[in-house]
């Protein structure tokens, strides 16, 4: 994999380079007024003396937070601009709830302004029990923390940061809860791409092989903030390149707890079937919702398979991912998967996937096909990486019929195409 042209592994070359004292204090050559929107723009490498964690958000996105008192329980509510932004960011922060644990992620909620008190806000999140930001850590022993399995989730987080276009994945939006585990508690700018198009055209929101085999960095994907790596300045209006960062450095990508929480949330997502990405948003519609929610709920439905299956091509470029596809390891993750998903419950008190299966009867049997399909397709991805597989391994396969790949793929490809034509009807 070359990185002399990117961002993530020769990040950590550049930080020995850059300690010069010269190019430590050269200013930046060129300025933009809004470089967000102009993906043309080579990222400014500037070497920055703090985390900038009072600079690293545009105010345009900050929101007053509420404390809400819901029975014996605490909430967080916030106003969004509109509902649509409201409802984006409830989908977006449920589904790391689904594809992490409930026991870590809190609820999200969009609720409507019925009354003088709930017109201040228009979004609830549960509080998250003893929730520090990694801002107010010190980065270096975080760090530590993380290598040791101290603290868990980083990977999970990051790949899902990714599949849900997260751009502001800062420090102070990040945290260690009580049982030391990373979670993200705001999803103001995830889906940014659907929700602001002018200053995150879809171009920068492509996720990459390499993004996936460079985390915690990113080399292709083009966020505003990742951790302390790349961070918004409001003086030169633009985002750049900490070279002093600490929270991350390069032993983290091949870190094996790190590298499985990646690998396995690649996977759950792209076991995924399609059609659940209908079921899961329908579950937090309202009758009331007006024509533009109604509307913004097909949008994320396409834009959740249209990102699932950007993923999938990048996966099937990873080596790790690849690599791991084949390992046992797999096996138990898909297995955990489809035992996690059995019980989520969304909005209401019905489960997900009950609900699910009365409209698509074999939606645990999709998640097994599209596990093997995938796993057949990667064997003509990349060949090379399954030089230490065994032989019986190749010669069960070779005596599959030769229609069995063809067929088990399309007939997994072929589902989000059923699935446009039921919304249709």
């Amino acid at each position: 994999m070359n990185h002399t042209k990117q961002r993530g592994v020769s990040f950590m070359q550049d930080r020995k380079r850059r300690a010069s004292p010269t190019l430590a204090t050269s200013s930046p050559k060129h300025q933009a007024t809004d470089p967000l929107a102009n993906n043309t723009l080579e990222r400014k490498k500037l070497r920055i003396k703090s985390r900038l964690s009072e600079k690293n958000t545009r105010t345009k996105f900050s929101h007053s937070l509420f404390k809400v008192i819901k029975g014996e329980n605490e909430w967080y509510g916030k106003k969004r601009d509109t509902d649509v932004e409201a409802f984006v960011e409830t989908i977006a922060q449920e589904l790391m709830r689904f594809y992490e644990s409930e026991s870590h992620y809190p609820k999200t909620r969009d609720v409507k302004a019925d009354n003088e008190v709930h017109d201040k806000f228009n979004l609830l999140s549960k509080d998250v029990i003893v929730f520090t930001p990694l801002s107010h850590l010190n980065n270096n022993e975080t760090r530590k923390k993380i290598k040791s399995g101290e603290y868990k989730g980083l990977g999970k987080l990051l790949v899902l940061s990714l599949f849900l276009n997260e751009v502001d994945l800062k420090l102070d939006n990040i945290g260690i809860d009580k049982d030391n585990y990373i979670v993200n508690i705001d999803g103001n700018l995830k889906f940014a791409s659907l929700l602001f198009p002018e200053q995150f055209p879809v171009i920068r929101s492509k996720i990459t092989g390499e993004d996936l085999d460079s985390l915690p960095f990113v080399e292709d994907y083009d966020p505003s903030n990742w951790l302390d790596f790349i961070m918004w300045d409001d003086k030169h209006k633009s985002s750049i390149t900490n070279y002093d960062s600490e929270l991350a450095d390069e032993d983290l990508i091949d870190l094996k707890s790190f590298r499985r929480e990646v690998n396995q949330t690649i996977l759950d997502i792209l076991i995924t079937p399609p059609e659940l990405w209908e079921t899961f948003v329908m579950s937090y519609k309202n009758e009331v919702d007006k024509l533009p929610v109604r509307t913004i709920a097909m949008d994320l439905i396409n834009t959740l398979g249209d990102r699932q299956e950007q993923l999938r091509e990048a996966a099937l470029k990873s080596k790790k991912f690849i690599q791991y596809l084949h390992s046992e390891a797999a096996d138990e993750d898909a297995k955990q998967f489809r035992k996690n998903a059995r019980q989520f419950i969304p909005k209401g008190k019905n489960y997900l996937l009950e609900s699910h299966i009365k409209r698509y009867p074999n939606a645990e049997e999709s998640m097994c096909k599209r596990f093997e399909a995938l796993q057949l397709t990667s064997l003509f991805e990349d060949a090379s990486a399954f030089d230490s597989y065994s032989t019986p391994f190749f010669a069960e396969f070779a005596e599959l019929p030769a229609d069995y790949l063809e067929l088990n793929v399309e007939e997994v490809t072929n589902s989000r195409d059923s699935n446009d034509r039921s919304l249709k009807r």
